[in-house]
């Protein structure tokens, strides 16, 4: 890319091209210029100087010079106080007159060849200006002048002056060397071409004796500048990749830059030869360890070569992704990974896991970040690690039930698809709420938050078959009957809802009888007795079933019992069930009524129950 820049400007356009780079990267000369003009205009169109501000007059219009900005220098001189004196006047003359590209009528194609008209017309200019010179230097009235000399140094650099260049006021007022150079390069080797720019520029380290990239510090800022413009100069873009690489800790330089040559000039890293493989040893710097550890080789291959942008913009997305403010833009930086794609993939997937999900909301934002990227085993470690953190708060003693804790485990837990977990909270929280040792006010209410999210993963109302297929993943959990129980406890909850009598009783039913079943989940009688109180308000004994009335009838003694063996009984679990009792003995009598006969035709339907009551009452 910069060997195609290079050639395109030819003898003359190089430099130029050169110049103005300079001028672009160096704006504090034109931005003093500017501020001394205005105080000029004001001034009536000459600036007071005094010894400070003749200096900084001075080493702007020395800086302008060297960076090619003939129009501003001329400008400039114009507001000297003594500017009507013939050396200002003859100088702005010369400035004014020099041919440059844009400014000159002989600036077409054919006349920048070489020998062509405006490098005769460049010498010429030079050698008027030599002439001018040789006139000033006979002179010596105003030699100790400030003016005077400043000026002899500004037409010295116009006639192409060597020695000029090792002024230190030169140096100062260019700054860097490679701005130096510059301005050398254009006064003194207007037509060099793109072919000679390297011996050039070894040429002036020479002769001015510049120690390009012996700081003190190896790894300074200045240091690595001048390593990019030798590089520049040289048109190696590979070294140029490298001592990036080598010498930033920020690695955005040397991933934007690569991959622009990678856009530009497809085939570039594919087509370095091999010559140019064995010249470069990055292995040698200081964080090239990655490069050559992370390839496992001690050369680099043509395969190795060609991967270089991809591992560049590796490095840096890991560098972003240490923010997880930013870690949606590296995750998108390694999205064009072409050449390393699993490689992405898998620093991807370290970006999100390394990020902890401190909060709900960026745990989501992880979660949709790993979906987006197509990263979905890692969005299950993402919920397992959350879950992990609710859990851990949700296992206090049995007398304490964090609702909270447990519910936001089983919805990680969901997210996560971890069919273990989502059978041992459901376990834990039937086992905690039900336990007698729970001191909860609401011991149901965890159990219903439970049932309602599975209600939730199941498809709510719209439970079956198709649902079960939607969810293949909880298959597993066929087996367990905590699931089991919890599913039909989520199902009595939704009729409740509904106010659906009959599916009400049914499914309670259901859930009553699970201890007949031994390998079912035993209902404890703590949670039996919750069961027949959320039942009660939905009995209707003048349509219930004689078999649901026997079963339920059943239930109820069998609670009545063990109250009694245990010694747990109280008041308001004898009223229900005496309620209970007396509920289900007019359901059986009306069954046994509507079946067409009666057991003693001498009993009518309300003696049958007032009779029952009273014998509960001697019981009890």
């Amino acid at each position: 890319m910069l060997a195609t820049l290079f050639k395109s400007l030819g003898p003359g356009r190089l430099a130029s091209a050169l110049s103005d780079w300079y001028f672009v990267q160096s704006q504090e000369a034109i931005n003093v210029a500017r501020n001394l003009l205005e105080k000029a205009h004001s001034n009536g169109g000459s600036i007071k100087l005094d010894a400070d501000s003749e200096k900084v007059f001075w080493s702007t219009a020395l800086a302008l010079t060297s960076q090619v900005r003939p129009m501003e220098v001329s400008a400039l001189l114009a507001s000297h106080p003594r500017a009507n004196s013939s050396l200002f006047r003859d100088i702005r003359q010369l400035l004014v007159s020099m041919p440059l590209e844009g400014l000159s009528s002989i600036a077409a194609e054919s006349n920048w060849e070489k020998g062509g008209c405006f490098e005769r017309a460049w010498h010429h200019w030079q050698s008027v200006c030599n002439v001018r010179l040789m006139e000033e230097s006979q002179n010596n009235s105003r030699a100790d002048y400030i003016d005077t000399r400043c000026l002899n140094l500004i037409l010295s650099i116009l006639a192409g002056r060597h020695d000029c260049w090792n002024d230190p006021r030169v140096v100062d007022a260019c700054g860097d060397w490679y701005f130096q150079f510059v301005g050398w390069l254009f006064y003194t080797h207007h037509f060099v071409d793109h072919s000679s720019l390297l011996t050039v520029l070894e040429q002036f380290n020479s002769k001015f004796e510049i120690a390009t990239g012996d700081k003190s510090e190896t790894n300074s800022f200045s240091t690595i500048v001048d390593d990019v413009i030798k590089h520049v100069f040289a048109e190696d873009i590979l070294s140029m990749v490298f001592t990036l690489s080598e010498k930033f800790n920020n690695w955005w330089m040397v991933a934007h830059f690569a991959n622009l040559v990678k856009c530009l000039l497809p085939d570039f890293f594919n087509g370095v030869s091999s010559t140019q493989h064995s010249a470069l040893k990055p292995e040698s710097a200081a964080d090239g360890k990655h490069l050559t550890s992370y390839f496992n080789v001690s050369i680099f291959s043509s395969r190795i070569l060609a991967a270089m942008p991809d591992f560049f913009l590796l490095r840096y997305a890991e560098d972003l992704g240490a923010d997880a403010s930013l870690l949606s833009v590296a995750l998108g930086y390694l999205d064009h990974c072409t050449t390393m794609q699993s490689t992405a993939k898998a620093v991807q997937a370290s970006l999100l896991q390394r990020t902890k999900p401190i909060t709900t909301r960026l745990t989501q934002n992880l979660i949709q970040l790993a979906k987006k990227h197509q990263l979905y085993e890692v969005v299950g470690e993402i919920a397992r690690t959350k879950m992990r953190a609710s859990l851990s708060l949700s296992h206090p003693p049995l007398s304490i039930v964090n609702t909270l804790g447990t519910c936001s485990a089983l919805g990680w837990a969901i997210v996560a698809q971890d069919v273990q977990i989502i059978a041992h909270i459901i376990t834990r929280t039937l086992s905690y709420s039900m336990s007698n040792d729970c001191g909860d006010t609401d011991p149901w209410k965890i159990v219903k938050e439970v049932a309602s999210i599975v209600t939730c993963l199941l498809g709510g109302e719209n439970r079956g078959p198709a649902s079960q297929r939607t969810h293949s993943w909880l298959t597993p959990l066929a087996t367990s009957p905590e699931f089991a129980f919890i599913f039909r406890y989520s199902e009595l909850l939704y009729h409740l809802t509904t106010n659906n009598a009959e599916a009400i009783t049914r499914t309670a039913l259901d859930l009553l009888s699970l201890s007949d079943n031994r390998s079912g989940f035993h209902v404890p009688l703590k949670f039996k007795i919750h069961l027949l109180g959320q039942l009660k308000p939905h009995l209707d004994p003048a349509n219930m079933e004689r078999k649901q009335a026997e079963a339920l009838g059943a239930i109820v003694a069998e609670v009545k019992a063990n109250l009694r063996l245990f010694r747990r009984s109280d008041e308001a679990s004898q009223s229900l069930l005496i309620s209970l009792s007396a509920l289900l003995v007019q359901a059986r009598a009306a069954a046994i009524l509507r079946g067409g006969s009666c057991p003693d035709e001498s009993h009518t339907l309300s003696q049958l129950t007032s009779e029952y009551t009273e014998s509960e009452v001697e019981r009890a």
